[in-house]
């Protein structure tokens, strides 16, 4: 190489100096962050919650409860058991669960209840979360 594309010091170009010193800085950044987040950042538990997203009654006679399951917290809840509870037209109470595998923290899942009675109400579903374990 010609020595104008070299620098004083230790004869290297000023690009190298120029890369390795950012790349020094980035890596001090995430050590730091890392080192923080170890020390300091404290992961809030699993705060689970279900609503209906969709409620359809199909040609065949039967209903489907599309819901949503959010996990508002920090951590992922894993065996994540959602429930249904409701009348059906014949005065029975029927229940039904869905379990997720698992829904990480900040996310959501979708899942759906199937009902073979069309006579079942929206305003009769009474869902709830019955639990969760934390892998």
């Amino acid at each position: 190489m010609a020595e104008g594309n070299r620098s004083e010091a230790g004869g290297r170009p000023a690009v190298e100096w120029v890369v390795g010193s950012v790349s020094l800085a980035l890596v001090a950044c995430i050590i730091a962050f890392l080192a923080y987040e170890a020390l300091f950042g404290g992961a809030a538990p699993p705060v689970l919650g279900v609503s209906i997203d969709r409620f359809e009654r199909m040609n065949n006679g039967s209903t489907v409860v599309e819901v949503i399951v959010r996990n508002d917290g920090d951590r992922t809840a894993a065996g994540v058991v959602a429930q249904v509870v409701t009348m059906g037209a014949a005065g029975q109470r029927i229940r039904k669960t869905i379990r997720f595998d698992y829904v990480p923290g900040h996310a959501t899942r979708r899942g759906a209840f199937l009902f073979d009675d069309a006579g079942v109400s929206r305003a009769d579903l009474q869902l709830s979360i019955d639990g969760f374990t934390e892998p």
